[in-house]
């Protein structure tokens, strides 16, 4: 279902979905509309405002959590979606790869954001040998 401020619901139909899925929302793409992405089965699934299938990625397994979407500019967003069964964090680009280096061996906690240096984006990740690794991300990696 969508709501919009002016007071209109409308409903939805992306996909059919286990009971078990998760789901966010966010912007993907730039358009200024909302869009869909939904986690089921060892698969992410984005959906554009229109309903139509941005683009799928899948995994290994299906022992997963997330999607978590990360804001690192005005226009670009990334999905973290972590492997529980593997330790793994993976980070995929608004086009719906894997940025490069990942996916990377890490704990269940991890963050974005800036550290030092404000023109840098970070990942930030429990290892499970209880120490913090920080990363920094590459601009140009969609």
């Amino acid at each position: 279902m969508r709501l919009y401020f002016d007071g209109t619901v409308k409903r939805d139909t992306a996909g059919t979905f286990s009971a078990g899925h998760s789901s966010d929302f966010a912007d993907l793409d730039g358009d200024e509309s909302i869009d869909l992405l939904y986690l089921d089965k060892g698969m992410l699934r984005t959906y554009g405002s229109s309903g139509s299938e941005m683009y799928s990625h899948t995994f290994e397994t299906d022992q997963l959590s997330g999607p978590v979407i990360f804001s690192t500019g005005p226009s670009e967003k990334r999905t973290a979606v972590y492997e529980s069964s593997r330790q793994m964090i993976h980070l995929i680009g608004r086009s719906g790869g894997a940025l490069p280096g990942f996916p990377l061996r890490a704990g269940q906690y991890y963050n974005i954001g800036r550290v030092s240096n404000k023109s840098a984006w970070n990942l930030v990740i429990n290892g499970n040998d209880l120490y913090l690794y920080n990363y920094e991300l590459s601009s140009s990696s969609k």
